[in-house]
């Protein structure tokens, strides 16, 4: 959680500063997102997900190009982490939370590697937002994880105590457990 909150502070400074803000939106519209897109999905997936995972990352890229076209606060870019990316990455399962952050971690790569070449100013800004968004995403999913342990371990305990007086002692429907 620190790095999130060391992050988030370089980030509300980029975010207050006009001429950080307005390079990056000047920088961002000369990246051809959609090719970008195309070489990583032939990178990423195989014939069968491709076309799902071109929808979502143009989707994500689009939304992150409209936010930056308005005022951004870190609040704003906060929860369009939660209502949409979160939504995506937190709903499905361990293995394809993760898939979808190794997917996330190379369209960066690639958006970093086209912004290096072609010798963009706002190079540090966004690495700034990059890591920002990625950290936050880790620590949200990770707290989910720990949530839902929790929850398990809860509910196993409240079987454990709730049964202790039966001998059948697991899951008990007995009419003394009920």
């Amino acid at each position: 959680m620190l790095e999130v909150s060391h992050e988030a502070v370089n980030l509300r400074a980029i975010l207050a500063n006009h001429h950080s803000m307005l390079t990056l939106k000047q920088d961002w519209s000369k990246l051809d997102m959609q090719e970008l897109v195309n070489q990583c999905a032939q990178f990423c997936c195989d014939e069968k997900s491709r076309t799902e995972y071109k929808e979502s990352m143009e989707k994500y890229l689009v939304q992150a190009r409209d936010i930056l076209r308005l005022s951004l606060t870190l609040d704003s870019l906060i929860y369009w982490i939660d209502s949409s990316v979160l939504q995506t990455a937190l709903l499905k399962s361990k293995k394809q939370a993760r898939t979808f952050l190794l997917r996330y971690n190379h369209v960066v790569q690639r958006l970093s590697s086209e912004i290096t070449l072609k010798r963009l100013q706002a190079f540090g800004s966004f690495q700034i937002i990059t890591m920002f968004l990625r950290d936050y995403i880790i620590h949200q999913q990770r707290t989910e994880e720990r949530r839902l342990v929790e929850g398990a371990l809860q509910n196993d305990l409240y079987f454990k105590t709730r049964n202790q007086h039966c001998e059948c002692n697991h899951l008990c429907k007995c009419s003394k457990c009920l």
